[in-house]
């Protein structure tokens, strides 16, 4: 399993999924293999 947000994990066990969200959902959903990536835009003039 590849995920990507704010960090990158790349984990071949579910337990080892460190965002807690997507551990459960893998969980849950009986999910084996899938990549999730996740990417926002920020707006100009955002302050960030």
């Amino acid at each position: 399993m590849e995920l990507s947000y704010s960090r990158i994990e790349c984990v071949t066990d579910e337990e080892d999924v460190y965002h807690l969200t997507i551990h459960n959902a893998v969980k849950l959903l009986d999910m084996h293999e899938f990549r999730l990536i996740y990417e926002v835009d920020l707006l100009a003039r955002s302050g960030l």
